[in-house]
């Protein structure tokens, strides 16, 4: 009797084990993620992979795959400010662009409702850390830049990064500042 009580919960836990699978088993990659570091995340089969400003555009306000990111649709845009982004939309509610953000409340901005840094991989090989001279450094110069005035996000324009239209907002408002200064926010939009 004794070795019974023994082998009913490994056969529980065994059979557990083999319908987790069947079952998704939890391990679910939700929409707009790669899987992260541990691999071989189960994904559905229509759900999109890679970045969310990679497979977002062009998608309609109705698409399965945006669902949870339009929870907060203000007008024309969906603010998820805990995952760093914003999903703009057209006139027909399609995805047109979408701005990735840097952690507003290291940069300064709030206190308050601000955006957390997106963490996901930006374009073109930029990361948070980098200044304006550092973008430029990589991407080459701007096909356009706005660096005069005053009051105003300074911002540098590329026509084709990864494919991709990106406008880079820098939190500097005045040309002394443009070097040194760090990304505020990457628009993305079709190339």
């Amino acid at each position: 009797m004794r070795s019974l009580r023994r082998l009913v919960p490994v056969t529980v836990m065994l059979l557990l084990a083999l319908a987790a699978p069947a079952c998704g088993g939890g391990d679910e990659t939700p929409p707009g993620s790669t899987g992260g570091a541990g691999g071989g995340a189960y994904e559905q089969p229509d759900s999109p992979r890679g970045e969310i400003w990679q497979w977002a555009l062009g998608r309609d306000l109705d698409d399965p795959a945006l669902r949870r990111y339009t929870a907060n649709l203000k007008g024309d845009a969906a603010h998820v400010k805990s995952e760093g982004f914003t999903l703009h939309f057209d006139a027909a509610m399609t995805v047109y662009s979408v701005t990735l953000f840097n952690d507003e409340a290291k940069l300064g901005w709030g206190p308050g409702d601000t955006f957390r840094a997106y963490r996901g991989q930006l374009p073109g090989g930029l990361s948070w850390d980098m200044t304006a001279a550092d973008v430029v450094n990589t991407l080459g110069q701007p096909d356009q830049a706005y660096t005069t005035g005053y009051g105003v996000e300074l911002s540098f324009t590329y026509q084709d990064v990864d494919g991709f239209e990106i406008e880079i907002r820098l939190v500097a408002r005045h040309q002394r500042d443009l070097w040194p200064s760090p990304m505020h926010s990457i628009d993305v939009g079709a190339g």
